[in-house]
């Protein structure tokens, strides 16, 4: 940073910058060439100045810690500015050849073009999470602060809105099927919920969040989530319990929804489709009173389908996500989120032959079978600064889970060999969750370097319990099924009658230290306690397990000029583990399992609309479960298990023009079982592929006959995998074939969108069973917005 700006900084005037004797002359569509990297926000704004001689009027302490990803391209003035600023969160006014910043009350900002040809703008908010296009530039996610996603020291991707509507992914799984280091139909297409690995660890358990505040889980007690109320998804890899507390070591996924905003919005959605699909669907958003003090959202969407498994068995849902915004000045902002969905599956239980051969015969019953489920949740995210240096932030949300499961499944075969025995469970599970996390954020310098210190207490408890019968169903016969045979449930046995209460509190620092702009190193430390009791209502049992864990990381990571940044980092996590040892052992609670990961990676960002991540990781879980050798009977276990992988992950994201966005993602996960007492020492755990790959684009039309026309093709590639602990049995690597067309004028958008467009028949074993991929889907949607 020069000395001048230095100067400035520190004594924190009204400062003006302009040099129009050296500017550039726009073309004549009003386009200048711009080449600014990405860099501190006040220089960027410098070069801008140079660059076009337009003045600039800020007070620079409000510049202080802002970095902008750059601008490089053809752009208009208000174009270059709005990638200069992305994700900075402040406000601006272009008004002739003048940008104010911070005047969020001018009655100039009409918006209009006036007398003297200047563009007089409304006030302009630009954040960093709701970025358009693919290439996010923020996140809060990474480090639970408003950072460039260059800066966070760990790989982090970002799923746009705008990628989930291209790609007409209907469930997070489909949303996420692109990404670099998560693996998607571990199980085939389940619609009960959304099954996935990320780094080759289990994500739906322990990784699942909203909004930033994790939603717990229990059994087959799992938040499902409604696709259309995305803002966005991100994905943060490896150990992050310095943030988030108890969690798998592969790292989150956090569903962030659609809020109000100042922008009006009114979007109305209608899809039919395969398997009898007619979904309909609204989005409404904006400010309630004319100063734009209180704002509002609404969104909804009704489902009928039919069951991609079976036509007898339903895919319905309803949704609805009302949430209102209260910011009484610039400083303060208040917004409560509510949401309610239900919905009635199928289940993809397929019969599986004793020498593993996949069928497509359906075990189940499906005049019988269902999955009901509802969810409601109602919270409020609420911040504040009270000036330069300190704001405070709190998230706080309680939701409930209802479960109603009814299903029938093979059991053993007759020995004619096409008989199958079969039995039914139904299934009560009812879980109830409260989640708060305080944050108090401070920015502030210290010599030659700046700080953004991070200080949080979390809590998090849940209640849970889970309640089966079960019983003797129908026969089968495999080769000739007859559906719609009675079901009786007069005689059952209750085979599981359990309950659970987790309660965590963690406490957590991170400092962000930047020095001259170009060093970042990043410190997070942070202590929980878990508290965890077990009732087992059958056999009478009661089980405490009280953990407690301190997990870190560090990262250090260089800027430079050009959008380079290496960096590596160290980072740990832990996770509760359920159970005791033996009764020889002293029936002892086992301990958590703990995740240490070293990474070393670069994040390039050639331009503000494009990133592209390398990172390779070396990732441990230990404290895991294995075979107790002392043990005269099965199924008792120590924890003297491990398992390690060591991996490559390349993704790049990018807006290449207005016209064309691309991602592209490859993953290598060389992942073994270390330690066991299981024969499986040297093994890959099952469901892993070694290899993945995909590649997406989407292109549209800009002017000429047809303009507004566009298409979007892509090919996802997953390697093989191992259906046991052993290694015997694999599933040969599979490719996808996804693609779409669409057309949009005038706010009318119409698309349709093909899922395996080639119909290709995937099956997936493990544990011998076998569940098959999905099958071409056709869906097209029909938007209206104005």
């Amino acid at each position: 940073m020069t000395g001048v700006v230095a100067v400035l900084l520190a004594s924190a005037p009204i400062f003006s910058a302009t040099n129009a004797q050296s500017a550039s002359v726009p073309g004549n569509d009003g386009r200048i060439s711009f080449d600014i990297g990405a860099q501190p926000l006040s220089d960027a704004l410098l070069l801008f100045s140079r660059k076009t001689g337009v003045q600039l009027f800020f007070n620079a302490d409000g510049l202080r810690g802002k970095r902008s990803a750059g601008a490089r391209g053809s752009f208009t003035r208000n174009e270059a500015l709005a990638q200069l600023f992305s994700g900075s969160g402040l406000r601006y006014r272009l008004s002739g050849n003048t940008v104010t910043l911070g005047d969020a009350s001018s009655s100039a900002n009409t918006g209009v073009v006036g007398a003297d040809g200047s563009i007089l703008l409304e006030t302009i908010t630009i954040g960093g999470q709701n970025s358009s296009g693919y290439a996010a530039s923020n996140t809060t996610t990474g480090s639970k602060t408003d950072t460039p996603l260059i800066e966070v020291p760990q790989s982090i991707s970002v799923v746009t809105k705008e990628q989930i509507r291209d790609q007409g992914a209907q469930n997070v799984v489909e949303a996420l099927r692109y990404t670099a280091g998560v693996t998607t139909g571990i199980f085939g297409e389940d619609p009960r919920f959304d099954q996935l690995t990320m780094r080759g660890f289990n994500s739906h358990f322990y990784g699942d969040y909203k909004n930033g505040l994790r939603q717990p889980t229990s059994v087959f007690s799992i938040f499902k989530t409604e696709t259309y109320g995305l803002e966005r998804i991100d994905v943060l890899k490896g150990p992050s319990s310095v943030l988030y507390g108890q969690g798998t070591p592969g790292g989150i996924i956090d569903r962030v929804t659609k809020k109000p905003t100042e922008e009006v919005i009114r979007e109305i959605q209608g899809q039919v489709g395969s398997n009898n699909r007619f979904q309909g669907a609204f989005d409404f958003s904006g400010p309630i009173d004319s100063n734009k003090e209180f704002l509002y959202r609404l969104t909804g969407v009704v489902r009928d389908a039919d069951s991609y498994q079976h036509s007898d068995m339903p895919d319905d849902g309803r949704y609805i996500a009302p949430s209102v915004t209260w910011q009484p000045d610039e400083e303060t902002k208040l917004t409560i989120l509510g949401d309610y969905l239900e919905d009635e599956v199928g289940w993809n239980f397929d019969y599986t032959r004793p020498d593993g051969t996949p069928t497509h015969t359906f075990a189940g019953e499906p005049s019988f079978d269902r999955y009901k489920q509802k969810q409601y949740s109602v919270g409020y995210e609420l911040e504040h600064r009270f000036n330069d240096v300190w704001q405070v932030k709190q998230k706080l949300r309680w939701a409930s889970l209802d479960l109603d499961a009814k299903y029938v499944y093979q059991f053993r075969l007759h020995d004619d060999g096409h008989t199958i025995d079969r039995v039914w469970d139904i299934r009560n599970d009812k879980l109830d969750s409260f989640n708060v996390d305080n944050q108090a954020i401070a920015e502030f310098d210290v010599g030659a370097t700046g700080h953004k210190m991070l200080f949080g207490l979390d809590y998090q408890y849940m209640d849970a319990n889970s309640r089966v019968i079960s019983g003797y169903g129908p026969p089968l016969d495999v080769d000739d099924p007859i559906y719609g045979q009675p079901v009786d449930t007069s005689v059952f046995i209750e085979s599981e009658n359990t309950s659970q209460k987790v309660n965590q509190t963690g406490i957590y620092i991170q400092d962000q230290i930047k020095y001259q702009d170009r060093w970042l190193l990043t410190l997070g430390g942070r202590y929980d306690w878990a508290d965890t009791q077990t009732h087992n209502q059958l056999a009478l049992t009661r089980t405490d397990t009280n953990d407690s864990a301190f997990t870190g990381r560090i990262g250090l990571t260089y800027l430079s000029e050009i959008g380079l940044a290496p960096y590596v980092s160290y980072s740990t996590s832990f996770q509760p583990q359920p159970g005791t040892t033996s009764s020889a052992r002293g029936s002892k609670p086992f301990e958590a399992t703990e995740g240490e990961q070293y990474e070393v990676g670069v994040k390039y960002e050639p331009t503000a609309n494009s990133l592209v991540t390398l990172s390779v990781f070396d990732l441990t879980q230990s404290n895991v479960l294995t075979d107790d050798p002392d043990s005269p009977v099965g199924g008792v276990n120590i924890q003297t298990g491990e398992v390690r992988v060591r991996g490559v992950e390349l993704e790049g994201t990018a807006d290449l023009t207005d016209s064309l966005r691309l991602r592209a993602s490859y993953t290598y996960l060389d992942m073994e079982v270390t330690k066991s007492n299981n024969d499986d020492v040297g093994k890959r755990p099952i469901s892993v592929p070694e290899h993945q790959a995909s590649l997406w684009g989407d292109y549209t039309i800009k002017n000429g006959a047809f303009d507004g026309l566009g298409f979007g093709a892509g090919v996802r590639l997953t390697g093989s995998t191992f259906a046991d602990n052993q290694n015997t049995v694999k599933n040969d690597s599979s490719a996808f074939v996804d693609a779409s067309i669409h057309f949009e004028r005038d706010g009318t958008r119409l698309a349709i969108n093909a899922s395996n467009l080639f119909d290709k028949q995937v099956a997936t074993c493990s544990f011998g069973s076998c569940y098959w991929q999905q099958g071409r889907t056709i869906i097209g949607t029909l938007t209206r917005r104005w």
